[in-house]
Parts: structure tokens; C-alpha cells; sequence
């Protein structure tokens, strides 16, 4: 038995890897032999996915009505089955503060003669705004760059006329010989410097949005004690400019504003010594915000396949080992989690719960995420059996060969999603999933596009083999793993500046739209080109490149290859 002091290091995951086993199937009493799938299973699928995906969840926002309509409806579903309640008061219901993105009131306001941009698609505030009421005159300062270096300021002869004045960046790249320079700056140190010069105020212009802008839709305010405002409209950019030094008013007021997401835990207590722990999450980004591929976009995100199907899965097989419990060797622990779209708060609530919880036990992780677009090619993706001790992978010779199915194991690569926090807390944890597509993110992730039978498939596969697994000392956490999981301290993303080709499986991400203007067309790239390498590493799928998001930072400059009509091209592309 594992004590849990040692819990970090000697943690068990069950099932690394669901389509593996060491047998081949089809043998005389074979625990792996595979099962047909019966139209019974296909029916229930589909019958909780047109609940998940319906345009009455208006996109499963976390901490909304509409999570606590399908909370509701999997509270029923899990006491059908005779699972019980979870938590510290044997509760279906774990209450996790998240904080919802800042609020600004309709009173804030950028005004000057006769014009009003509008709030949020004409200008904003800022993370870095403070809330106050302006009525003084602006200061236009260029680029507002200083780089004694190079002997250059945009401050020259300006510092006492910023003072008492609103100061107008522009965000656009400055001209030579500062754009070419290393020390061309971001933009929370170009604020930082009109503060510093004694400006009042901040406006951050975008005349011909080439420029990186902050993030219009943050979780947390760091005020540098005055208001900070993006106008990004080209047309309102010229009018204000013919009323450069003349008073403007501007007033910001915004919040932060704390809600609970709420995950569901549902027990399955088969007085075991050992509990495998299978998630998914439920909330989705409502009618988009700054998650959604569609910026601006009011329709409703449905995800059906994110992360409905990996919802509806994690139901199916809840109801498939309920049915056959008395063979099994472990307890089970289903958790439909919330809060993954800021900072995986609920995924996060369940790991830290873990150690209360299951003290004396083993815990392991399992993670449906994007389960619903099974293709002709019948690939799944595993990623993350590299969190395992690393004499475990090699154990694994044979595959289950069932449904035509062909596991693409991505051993070194941890992938995105919410089993993330359990690997974070030294939980050895896999994701599943049929992978990314172009409706990713979009509000044509619909269920019209959904392989229903797919889903049963990958339920049943993770059946098979959860029925036959063995505990083996080999599954402990992998240490030398952890360091594949390092995060930045500020979670603000760079813009690439192109749509990618989320279908493509060869090595490398594949652009499929280049944004003109954009930080890939300023580095000279073009539509069909394929990134293999950003900086020292190496790019060898999607999965690798959405890694790679979360260490860069606005403001950064990165040398990348690619590939071009079968020929290697590289560049420095800036962030």
C-alpha cells in the first residue's frame, strides 16, 4: 500500500494507455477480447449529447444557469446507477471560485468633440487600467520606446509636456533602427514609461491594428494607477489625431468579479483498494469571447465535440461499469469538471481534494477530451504516458485490436487540457482524444458532426481494458516529466497572426490562413507553409505547437523553420 507522503512520488494511474494490453485479443478467455457495440449504447450517446450540445446551454459557460441545468441532469443520470455523492460533506456538488473576465460599466467612456467610440469594439480598457475621471489634454509620443542603447527616445523634449496630459501610443512597430533591434519593447514597459514621464493617462492606438494589443478580456486588473485604454478603430485613430493636444474625457470603472463553477463527483464504491479517477469537462465558452476562434462573434459556441463528447463518453462508461461492477477491481470516481477556460480551476479544486479523500488508496487519472470526431483514418491520440515511471512504457507490445482503431501514442507530449493539474500535482494522468479540426473553437462545433458510434467505440475500448488491468509497480509518476509541464507566470497569449490547419497530422502545424499584417505575415510566411521548429524545439504536431503557446510571451521575438513546397525556409518571427 502506498502511504500518501509518498504520494507525489509513488501515485498509481490505472490505465496509461486504454487501447494497450499485453495480449493479443481474441484468445479463449481473453479479458480483452473486444465487445460488440450494442445500439442501446449509440442511443444513450446520443441522447446526452443533444442535452450537452443543445443551443438552450447557450455554450455551458461555467458558473452559469445553464451548468447548473446539465448538473442537474448528470445528478440524475449518476443516482440511476446507484453512484453516491463525493467530498468533504458526501456532497454531488464542488463549489470552485473562478473569477469571471473583468467587467467594465457602461459608464466608462472615451469622448472628444462629437464622438463616442463605442465601449469594446471601438476601444477598451486595459489589465493595466486603473478606474478615474479624465478631462485633460493628450500627448502623442510616438511609439513611446526608450532605448538609451541605441540613443534613441520617443520622450525627447516631451518629458514636462507629458505632465497633467493623457499620453497617445501608438502600438504599430516602430521604423528602423528600432524594429530591427532586440530591445523593441512590449507594451506594458512603453505604459510604464508614459507613467514614468508624468503622463495621467494612457491611450494605446492601433491605426493600423499591426500593432499587439493587450488582451481585451482578462481575469485579474494590475493597475499602474491610471486609466490605460485601447482605441482600435482605424476611423475614430484619424479623428483623434486632428485633435492632438485638445481635451478629451475619458472615464473607466471596472471589476473584478467572483463566481463558482461547480464540478459534479459521482463515487463508485466497489470496497477496492485502488480508485481510478475519469474526467471530463463540462462548460464551454457560451457565444464566444476571447477563447473563441470567431473574434466578435455573438452566436452560440455549442461544443458539441468540445467537450460534450467527452462528457457524454465519461456518462456511457459510467453506465457500462455500473452494469458489470462485481468483475471489476477498483473503485471509480466520475468528475464532470468546470472552470477549464480560466486557469483549469476546477480540475485543479479535484487535485488538491485528492489527498483527503483517498488517503491509503492509489489515485490515477483519465481524461476524455474531444472524443466525437473519430475519422476515416480511425486514429485516437494518448497523450501523456510519458508521466509514467519510464520502465513502464516499455511493458507495452501489443495493442487491442478492436473497431479498426489505431492509438497514436504521444508519450512526450502532455497535450492540453484539464488532466494537466493532476499531472501538475504529480498525478500520472493520459488524454484521450480523436483530435483537433477546423470547427474547433467555433460555433460549427456542432452534433450534426459528431461520430456517435466513434464515441461508443472508444467507451467500449476503455472498458476492455479497465475490466482486465492489473495493478503494476511501473505505474508510478515519472519526476522527469514534471519539467514538460512548466507554465508561464503571466498566461497572456501571443498572436500568431494565422488560422491553423487543425486537421493536419503530419509533423509540424500547417497554416491554413495567414492574417495580413499579422506577426507570421510580417515574418514573410504564406497560407500552406508548415512550422516545424520554434526555437530550440521541435514542432511534431498540433499538440506540441499548442505547448509551446503557453512559454512565449507579447513582446517576443523567435526564430522558427518551415517547410515550403518540400523546401526548409527559416525566420524570425515577432511577437
Amino acid at each position: 500500500m502506498i502511504s500518501l507522503t509518498d504520494l507525489h512520488k509513488a501515485i498509481y494511474l490505472i490505465l496509461p494507455a486504454i487501447l494497450l494490453s499485453t495480449e493479443a485479443a481474441g484468445q479463449t478467455g481473453n479479458v480483452f477480447e473486444c465487445l460488440e457495440i450494442n445500439q442501446s449504447s449509440v442511443d444513450r450517446i446520443t441522447e446526452d449529447l443533444r442535452h450537452f450540445a443543445s443551443t438552450d446551454m447557450n455554450g455551458r459557460l461555467a458558473g452559469s444557469e445553464e451548468e447548473e441545468m446539465i448538473i442537474n441532469y448528470l445528478i440524475e443520470g449518476f443516482s440511476a446507477l446507484g453512484l453516491q455523492p463525493y467530498g468533504d460533506n458526501y456532497e454531488w456538488v464542488q463549489r470552485v471560485p473562478m473569477n469571471r473576465p473583468v467587467q467594465s460599466s457602461e459608464e466608462t467612456s472615451l469622448r472628444w468633440k462629437k464622438f463616442n467610440p463605442k465601449l469594446g469594439a471601438a476601444f477598451y480598457p486595459t489589465y493595466m487600467s486603473s478606474n478615474d475621471t479624465l478631462k485633460m489634454r493628450t500627448r502623442y509620443v510616438r511609439h513611446g520606446i526608450e532605448a538609451p542603447e541605441l540613443e534613441y527616445s520617443d520622450y525627447r523634449g516631451r518629458k514636462k509636456r507629458l505632465k497633467k496630459r493623457i499620453a497617445v501610443i501608438d502600438l504599430s512597430h516602430p521604423e528602423a533602427p528600432i524594429a530591427t533591434h532586440p530591445l523593441a519593447q512590449p507594451v506594458k514597459k512603453r505604459v510604464e514609461a508614459a507613467i514614468a514621464h508624468g503622463a495621467k493617462g494612457v491611450i494605446l492606438i492601433n491605426p493600423d491594428l499591426h500593432g499587439t494589443e493587450p488582451a481585451k478580456e482578462f481575469e485579474h486588473i494590475e493597475s499602474f494607477g491610471v486609466p490605460v485604454v485601447v482605441l482600435r478603430n482605424p476611423k475614430m485613430v484619424k479623428r483623434l489625431e486632428k485633435w492632438w493636444g485638445k481635451r478629451v474625457n475619458l472615464l473607466v470603472h471596472q471589476e473584478e468579479k467572483e463566481i463558482y463553477a461547480n464540478n459534479l463527483w459521482a463515487y463508485m464504491d466497489n470496497g477496492a483498494a485502488f480508485t481510478i479517477l475519469i474526467t471530463a469537462n463540462m462548460d464551454h465558452i457560451g457565444k464566444g469571447n476571447r477563447f473563441s476562434r470567431a473574434p466578435g462573434s455573438n452566436l452560440i459556441h455549442p461544443g458539441a465535440d468540445n467537450n460534450a463528447s467527452g462528457l457524454a463518453g465519461l456518462m456511457e462508461l459510467a453506465r457500462k461499469l455500473t452494469e458489470n461492477r462485481d468483475a471489476l477491481n477498483f473503485n471509480f470516481l466520475f468528475v464532470a469538471l468546470s472552470g477549464s477556460y480560466t486557469g483549469q480551476e476546477g480540475a485543479k479544486a479535484v487535485a488538491a481534494a485528492l489527498p483527503r479523500h483517498f488517503e491509503g488508496q492509489a489515485v490515477f487519472a483519465i481524461n476524455y477530451n474531444m472524443i466525437g470526431r473519430l475519422d476515416d483514418e480511425r486514429k485516437i491520440e494518448i497523450q501523456g504516458l510519458g508521466s509514467f515511471d519510464q520502465d513502464f512504457m516499455p511493458t507495452f507490445k501489443h495493442k487491442i485490436d478492436c473497431y479498426g482503431i489505431e492509438p497514436i501514442i504521444r508519450g512526450n507530449a502532455p497535450g492540453r487540457g484539464n488532466h494537466h493539474a493532476f499531472l501538475e500535482a504529480g498525478i500520472p494522468a493520459i488524454n484521450i482524444t480523436t483530435g483537433m479540426h477546423d470547427d474547433y473553437n467555433l460555433p460549427s462545433d456542432e452534433f450534426g458532426k459528431l461520430n456517435l458510434a466513434g464515441i461508443a467505440e472508444i467507451v467500449s475500448l476503455t472498458y476492455i481494458y479497465l475490466r482486465g488491468f492489473e495493478i503494476d509497480f511501473k505505474t508510478r509518476f515519472n519526476e522527469n516529466f514534471s519539467s514538460r509541464l512548466a507554465r508561464p507566470t503571466d498566461p497572456t497569449r501571443v498572436d500568431w497572426g494565422f488560422e491553423a490547419n487543425w486537421e493536419h497530422r503530419s509533423p509540424g502545424i500547417k497554416i491554413l490562413k495567414i492574417r495580413e499584417g499579422g506577426a507570421a505575415d510580417r515574418a514573410g510566411l504564406k497560407n500552406g507553409d508548415i512550422i516545424t521548429q520554434i526555437g530550440r524545439y521541435d514542432v511534431k504536431d498540433v499538440y506540441n505547437f499548442m505547448d509551446y503557446l503557453h512559454i512565449l510571451q507579447p513582446g517576443e521575438k523567435r526564430f522558427i523553420r518551415y517547410s515550403r513546397d518540400g523546401k526548409i525556409g527559416a525566420a524570425v518571427i515577432d511577437f
